[in-house]
């Protein structure tokens, strides 16, 4: 007889979403707790400044290769459009130096994440062509990006399912008051109107028990200077000159001068607009 182990990290998924599906009220109770208790959002000032934080960056979970198959790794090489070809290793990292802001009982306040959590994808199905996360106008769309323990981001992948409605319906409420300027405005209502609109509309979570990534000023002129960097490359390209330095990964940079010149200057004017 053939001996089954048990998952204790799985079982804890289970035993949430059995918990949500079969609880009524009480379940919504529990949507909205575990949702508001242990979820890390961008502060607004990060996106009314950056409303997309690596425009330059697209998801291709093929970048990362297969050896079995006889694929090679090309994590960071560009697409033929110009684009960074990432696993959601760039997303990851965006946090690894920033300590969580949040109410003075707050699970994370002041501490760092560390092992368990995930950069989560909010909305996956959308209006376009492609999934979000594969449309780099959506990829990282600050609105659709939350840090959310495992098991969490497990419910929030369930499509229509309660904890994903309930993030959509905190993103909302988060997001669409900022006031964004200029192209910037232009480029996030171009995102949002990408994006269905939550299924259950009903959620009631105060935003005041929500945690966030501290220094947003220091998030922000991190991602303006690298958005320029590849700008300055992509300039450089087209006034027929050489890469001097790294743009941003070894395969980009060395990559980068393939791409098509009308890519290239393409993927240019659309960077300009954010900064």
């Amino acid at each position: 007889m053939i001996k089954i182990s048990s998952d204790g990290d799985n079982l804890l998924y289970r035993l949430l979403s059995d918990l949500i599906k079969q609880g009524g009220s009480n379940g919504q109770w529990l949507v909205e707790h575990i949702v508001a208790d242990c979820s890390v959002w961008w502060d607004p000032k990060v996106y009314a400044e950056c409303p997309i934080l690596l425009p330059w960056a697209v998801r291709d979970p093929k970048s990362r290769g297969n050896k079995g198959k006889g694929l090679p790794d090309e994590w960071g090489s560009p697409n033929a459009a110009g684009y960074f070809r990432d696993d959601n290793s760039l997303v990851k990292g965006l946090v690894k130096a920033l300590n969580v802001r949040g109410p003075a009982n707050g699970y994370m306040t002041g501490q760092r994440l560390g092992l368990g959590w995930v950069a989560a994808h909010i909305w996956r199905d959308n209006s376009g062509d492609v999934l979000a996360s594969r449309d780099p106008r959506l990829y990282t769309f600050t609105p659709n990006l939350v840090w959310l323990p495992r098991q969490i981001a497990k419910l929030s992948d369930v499509e229509g399912g309660p904890v994903q409605a309930a993030l959509k319906s905190i993103s909302r409420a988060l997001y669409r008051p900022t006031q964004l300027v200029g192209a910037k405005h232009a480029i996030a209502e171009r995102a949002w109107g990408y994006l269905t609109a939550e299924q259950n509309p009903q959620f009631a979570i105060d935003l005041e028990r929500l945690s966030f990534f501290g220094d947003p000023e220091k998030t922000i002129a991190m991602r303006h200077k690298r958005t320029k960097e590849v700008i300055d490359a992509l300039v450089s390209l087209e006034a027929g000159g050489k890469l001097s330095k790294k743009v941003v990964s070894g395969r980009y940079t060395t990559g980068l001068p393939s791409v098509s010149a009308k890519a290239r200057n393409a993927l240019r004017w659309e960077l300009e607009q954010h900064l």
